[in-house]
């Protein structure tokens, strides 16, 4: 029922805007439902997210071809980056960044938007990992949490706001307030996320060479002091042509 209501809410804001623009409006979840032929929900149960997943960057890829259309997508769609590409080959944004203001609502288990005791919850990880890419994508990430009938919390859910929580205290100078990259930043990066807030790039990356180093190819900016965010540590930078080192990670 819940994941009807945000269908429809979504549903009702594209519909006005495209009114609005004197545009055609579509909604993928339902060109999902009638390819597939039964709801997304059932779907999802029967075939697992990577089946469905295929199946809504089918659709999107076909929906954003077309012109003058208003796009309604799941708050999951925007996080995968070839369904953002696809949206910015339209607007001809230059970069992996989703232009002008958007929201990613994303369910914090598998499945469902309200409370179901027997949905599986996504790690602490994936859910960091889609906070990131969509604040690198310049878009804002609303987190659903489905409270029980007496309107508790879940334990899993508690535990795993509580950690994303503690995460955001030591690194949250690189998501509250910054924007995504701009075109004249990077050619290419493809070890991590990157956010920007004025002339500061935050690099997140959840892992780098055992030597201690990182290798950042292309960069077109000249940098005049890098840190590790976690700590304050000061690293080291050269310049070899066209790569930049950064040594002394931990």
């Amino acid at each position: 029922r819940q994941r009807q209501m945000c269908i429809r809410d979504r549903s009702t804001v594209g519909r006005h805007l495209a009114r609005q623009l004197g545009l055609r409006f579509a909604d993928s979840d339902s060109e999902i439902e009638q390819r597939i032929g039964m709801p997304i929900r059932d779907y999802f149960a029967d075939q697992g997210e990577a089946a469905f997943r295929q199946i809504e960057a089918e659709v999107i890829a076909q929906l954003a071809g077309q012109p003058g259309i208003v796009l309604a997508t799941g708050g999951g769609a925007v996080l995968r980056p070839s369904n953002r590409r696809g949206q910015q080959r339209r607007s001809g944004e230059p970069h992996g960044s989703q232009p002008g203001h958007w929201e990613a609502c994303v369910t914090m288990t598998r499945m469902h938007w309200g409370y179901c005791p027997g949905d599986a919850y996504k790690d602490l990880w994936q859910i960091l990992q889609e906070l990131v890419a969509c604040t690198a994508a310049g878009g804002n990430y609303l987190l659903n949490v489905g409270p029980d009938p007496d309107g508790v919390i879940p334990l899993p859910a508690c535990e795993r706001l509580l950690a994303l929580g503690e995460w955001m205290k030591t690194h949250g100078e690189a998501i509250y307030g910054t924007e995504r990259i701009v075109p004249d930043w990077w050619d290419y990066f493809s070890l991590g996320r990157i956010t920007t807030k004025g002339n500061t790039a935050y690099l997140i990356l959840e892992a780098w060479s055992p030597n201690g180093s990182l290798s950042l190819n292309q960069l077109k900016n000249d940098v005049r002091r890098a840190t590790l965010l976690a700590t304050g540590q000061e690293l080291q930078v050269r310049r070899e042509g066209r790569r930049l080192l950064v040594e002394g990670l931990p």
